[in-house]
């Protein structure tokens, strides 16, 4: 499975270390460069934009501090509604509660 992982801080990069544990392919992205170039070095496919990661995963998950962030990576200028790849599933698991999950979803 491709897998994307948007937010690569302490609960990201391990999921990443995780998947790609389990022979996934991994891309992520990160907007602090330390987050990203640690994730690299272990194997993470890092990308430029979410919506590079929407265009090459199966799967995104987003592992962001909070809700407005989520929109942002959504449904931000690059984010991942620009363009996704076909039948792509995005798992939320930011720190938001279930109104904004919902809001999130009925959206897209």
């Amino acid at each position: 499975m491709t897998v994307g992982i948007i937010g690569l801080g302490v609960m990201g990069f391990e999921a990443a270390k995780c998947l790609l544990k389990n022979s996934h392919i991994v891309y992520g992205y990160d907007p602090v460069s330390q987050a990203a170039e640690r994730a690299g070095k272990v194997g993470v496919n890092i990308c430029q934009t979410p919506a590079e990661i929407a265009s090459l995963a199966e799967v995104v998950l987003l592992i962001v501090p909070g809700p407005e962030e989520c929109r942002q990576v959504i449904f931000g200028e690059e984010g991942i509604v620009a363009r996704p790849s076909p039948g792509l599933l995005i798992g939320n698991m930011s720190t938001v509660d279930p109104a904004s999950n919902q809001k999130l979803a009925e959206e897209l």
